[in-house]
């Protein structure tokens, strides 16, 4: 378990190196729409898991870059109550939830927060890539990154703008 919230932590701390850099040059609208929609799907998931209904949720909506943080937070802090609880053999429990279009599913624990691990550095890595197209720097959200800073002991620094 000590692993997976490691990985999570690390997730957690790459949303924030990327929301910080978006803050810092206020965009490019393209990067904040795959960072809405990171976030929100994260928190679909979390319902999901918790036995909620999530049909027709939006999972690519409109936010400004203050309600991605609003979400962010929000999200960090349900996922680390959620690990905090968990015991290995939950991770082996079946989680029957219903896709966005209606559409009857069924994961264990442990695929569903592989997905989700993925799924945000998917999208981190195209809001760089957003990035480097609109004439920037990515910034660097790698997880060797996020250990060599924890084994350090270092605080987590402000990441470099997204774009120059």
């Amino acid at each position: 378990m000590a692993n997976l919230q490691k990985q999570f932590l690390h997730d957690q701390w790459a949303n924030a190196q990327v929301l910080s850099a978006l803050r810092e040059i206020g965009g490019p609208p393209s990067a904040v729409a795959e960072m809405a929609h990171l976030l929100t799907a994260q928190t679909v998931w979390l319902a999901r898991i918790g036995g909620e209904d999530t049909v027709g949720a939006e999972l690519w909506p409109k936010l400004s870059l203050e309600e991605c943080g609003e979400l962010m937070t929000w999200n960090s802090q349900h996922y680390n109550e959620l690990l905090g609880d968990l015991v290995a053999e939950d991770l082996d429990e079946i989680i029957n939830y219903t896709t966005t279009k209606g559409v009857p599913q069924a994961q264990p624990l442990s695929e569903i927060f592989h997905h989700l691990l993925l799924h945000g550095a998917h999208h981190r890595g195209k809001i760089n890539l957003l990035a480097i197209i609109a004439g920037g720097r990515p910034v660097a959200v790698d997880y060797i990154a996020y250990a060599i800073q924890q084994s350090a002991g270092a605080a987590i620094p402000t990441a470099e703008p997204v774009l120059s």
